[in-house]
């Protein structure tokens, strides 16, 4: 694969690679699948409805598999720095990335119906803007995405015996 580590620091490479890996799988996966549990505690109890709704509207069920796939290429990206698959596995990320954060912001517009849970039966629908959040926050991963296709790029030309730019 173009990788050439000695033990020491292929060991340092997986020991860094799970410490963020185990970030982003709190941060993406743990806090979005069980938000409703983590904040109920501190509510008070007639607003538990309302909240596990509204954390039900602003998760989906594709945010935690999002959550979940990001986790293992953190890992990869870590340990295989500086290899061929390098490139790949950083578009991947940068790709997985703008999904989740499209999916978290509801492509632009934030919906949430709030049903009669609330207290003296209030509902409702609330329609938040966050087109222009969105598109400042996609762009670091479409950076990531460029950088991976440019060292695909200089990888498959330093293969062809072409010096890289």
């Amino acid at each position: 694969m173009g990788l050439q580590l000695s033990s020491a620091a292929l060991a340092i490479r997986v020991v860094s690679g799970a410490v963020l890996a185990g970030l982003t799988f709190l941060v993406f996966y743990y806090v979005p699948a069980n938000l409703s549990s983590l904040l109920s505690p501190y509510l008070p109890s007639s607003y538990a409805a309302a909240v596990s709704s509204v954390a039900a509207a602003l998760i989906g069920s594709t945010l935690p598999i999002l959550g979940l796939v990001l986790t293992v290429l953190v890992f990869l990206e870590v340990v295989l720095r500086g290899s061929r698959p390098y490139g790949i596995i950083l578009i991947l990320t940068g790709l997985l990335f703008a999904a989740y954060t499209y999916t978290i912001m509801q492509g632009g517009t934030i919906a949430i119906k709030l049903s009669g849970n609330l207290p003296q039966g209030a509902s409702g629908n609330i329609d938040v803007g966050v087109s222009l959040m969105m598109l400042v926050l996609l762009i670091p991963s479409l950076l990531t995405v460029v950088k991976g296709a440019l060292l695909l790029g200089s990888s498959s030309r330093e293969g062809k015996g072409q010096p890289a730019a």
